[in-house]
């Protein structure tokens, strides 16, 4: 069949049954649009997390260690820092303090259980007072007394109440901390970030009397990033400060963010996925419609048929309109959705990011639906008898 004649037929078809059409590719648009969206979103959500990546990092290499010291409290040491340093492909080494990895032993005292628990804690401060929606003290004094109390009482998160005395209260119970006693005087609610423990400055100068040790430390690195860190670990493990007293972890925030984008995908996968049933049934309005393009064209298959028209041209005629609506449709879809993340931009938090994939996933997936239900009411049409479509 000669290209300008199935295009001349194609338009006369199309135009001959305006209002079929315009509902076809409306139902298609609406499959299209939603797969477009949802892949675009999922596409921001992944770039934003990198931002976020970079922002913490400053888009440098570096790698984090933790040290969690379960007898002490102590970590890295300024002698650990320089010895670091000393390494060939080590630039720069930065300890810190994080309030997450503070731990102590707690003792309780009589016949108890839960004897020996270990748990995390941090000084008392303004950002863990009353006003802060993280905290809310559920029993007990208000934290402000506490803080400036002479030292010997204590906050206690209560899912770490609820662990060292599962059947009693916790408050005005003493327990034992590195050899000295402490009244438990207050019982608080908080966030997974916060504290086991909240204590006083004088408490807390006492176990982390240590100044110059610290329980992070931040590696600025030359060349092969796993080099570095098996190296650097390596080291620690073997002749760290806290080699006996704890153990070193490495906190690789790209492999979090690599994990959290895997986990981020597959989640988008799947929406994409439910958006594309909306696209199969458009699909069946699509077959309805061809089949009902069929019916109404019987006296013009009839005739091609008669005049000699192959059968192969017939199927193929019906085939190219199914397939230009799907392009049609995917055509509107792709300029809408653009057009929407440029005027929305940043407004909802995340940007609308349409990708090509993303455009050929919206050109081939309609393309492939309209192929597969144009198919069987084409093949029908091109082998109905020649004398019953003429009569």
């Amino acid at each position: 069949m000669r290209l300008t004649f199935l295009l001349k037929s194609l338009f006369k078809s199309l135009s001959a049954n305006k209002r079929q059409s315009l509902l076809t590719i409306g139902s298609l648009v609406i499959g299209v649009v939603s797969l477009l969206l949802v892949l675009s979103l999922g596409n921001g959500v992944g770039q934003s997390i990198v931002q976020q990546l970079n922002s913490v990092t400053g888009g440098r290499k570096t790698f984090t260690i933790n040290c969690t010291n379960y007898k002490d409290g102590a970590g890295f040491t300024e002698n650990d820092r320089q010895r670091l340093m000393g390494f060939a492909n080590i630039q720069n080494v930065e300890l810190s303090i994080n309030p997450q990895l503070n731990t102590v032993s707690v003792h309780l005292l009589g016949d108890r259980s839960m004897d020996g628990s270990v748990v995390n804690y941090d000084q008392l401060s303004s950002k863990y007072n009353e006003k802060n929606n993280d905290i809310k003290v559920i029993s007990g004094k208000a934290l402000s007394e506490i803080q400036q109390s002479n030292g010997n009482e204590i906050a206690i998160k209560d899912t770490a109440s609820k662990k060292l005395f599962p059947t009693t209260s916790s408050e005005g119970e003493l327990v034992s901390i590195g050899g000295d006693y402490y009244k438990i005087s207050a019982v608080y609610q908080g966030s997974e970030e916060t504290p086991d423990l909240l204590v006083t400055e004088k408490m807390f100068l006492r176990n982390t009397s240590y100044r110059n040790h610290f329980n992070q430390a931040k590696i600025k690195y030359r060349g092969s990033k796993s080099k570095a860190e098996k190296q650097v670990l390596k080291y620690l493990e073997r002749y760290g400060s806290s080699k006996k007293k704890g153990v070193y972890e490495i906190e690789d925030l790209h492999q979090v963010v690599g994990q959290i984008n895997r986990t981020t995908s597959l989640a988008t996968n799947l929406i994409a996925g439910v958006a594309g049933i909306s696209l199969i049934v458009a699909g069946f309005g699509v077959m309805s419609a061809t089949y009902s393009s069929v019916a109404g064209r019987k006296s013009e298959i009839g005739l091609r048929r008669a005049f000699g028209a192959k059968k192969s041209s017939i199927r193929n005629q019906f085939i190219v309109e199914g397939l230009f609506l799907a392009f049609i449709s995917s055509f509107i879809s792709v300029v809408f959705v653009l057009v929407i993340s440029q005027l929305l931009g940043n407004s909802m938090g995340v940007r609308l990011i349409v990708t090509r994939d993303n455009i050929l996933t919206a050109v081939l997936v309609p393309s492939v639906i309209c192929f597969i239900f144009t198919y069987f009411p084409a093949v029908s049409a091109s082998r109905k008898n020649v004398l019953n479509l003429l009569r």
